[in-house]
């Protein structure tokens, strides 16, 4: 924290993004060279990626902290990717190339093989509701910018006229996400102390320490 109504930090997350569709849309992917199969039928996908943030985050507490402690948040870093797109049916898994895309997994080679990290920003506002002194309730709303397009399990092509070949559309991804859930706040501040006088008459040391800066916090 920083003062009353500032707090600063580091967030460090990991989201797994997972999804399939019985009806994909024609990927421009599949019309490319990067395409292990050239010839889609619009089977069933599925996509599993993996999303590893490091954020540099910023909490604005417009009324200071109180009860019921509302916020807005700002947060900027960047974040690293491994995606999968793959057939959805274990037959096409088995029988066809697989997986049909990938990217900083396991399954992926040569300038696919490490995970794909980018810029991410976003921000929103959430509020801390306190049961106890040790116990809040926590939720927040969040909107996620994120320079990359393959969170789907596959990049974006576009067709250009020019060349007379496909290229990468290079789009970003908008990702809303919501929190709730408990805090625990547990020990004190480092400095706290009582006041009260040493023995023999020396003054001793005295202060308080605020109930909002927590030594450790785990969501």
């Amino acid at each position: 924290p920083v003062g009353e109504k500032l707090g600063i930090g580091v967030e460090i997350e990991n989201a797994r993004l997972k999804g399939s569709n019985d009806d994909p849309a024609y990927y421009n992917y599949f019309v490319t060279t990067y395409s292990p199969i050239a010839n889609y039928e619009h089977e069933a996908l599925i996509y599993t990626t993996g999303v590893t943030n490091l954020l540099g985050t910023a909490r604005f507490y417009p009324i200071g902290h109180n009860t019921f402690t509302p916020f807005v948040k700002l947060q900027a870093g960047f974040a690293m990717i491994g995606t999968e797109l793959q057939f959805k049916s274990p037959e096409d898994q088995t029988n066809k190339p697989d997986p049909l895309y990938s990217r900083g997994t396991d399954s992926s080679l040569g300038d696919n093989a490490s995970k794909y990290t980018t810029a991410h920003f976003g921000g929103g506002i959430g509020f801390e509701y306190l049961l106890t002194s040790s116990v809040s309730v926590y939720g927040d709303l969040t909107f996620s910018y994120i320079d990359a397009d393959i969170l789907d399990g596959v990049p974006d092509f576009t067709y250009d006229e020019t060349l007379g070949y496909s290229v990468l559309a290079e789009s970003a991804t908008i990702i809303n996400k919501i929190s709730i859930g408990l805090t625990y706040t547990f020990g004190s501040a480092p400095g706290s102390g009582g006041g009260g006088s040493k023995k023999g008459g020396v003054p001793g040391k005295s202060g308080s320490t605020s109930t909002h800066l927590p030594f450790y916090r785990k969501k």
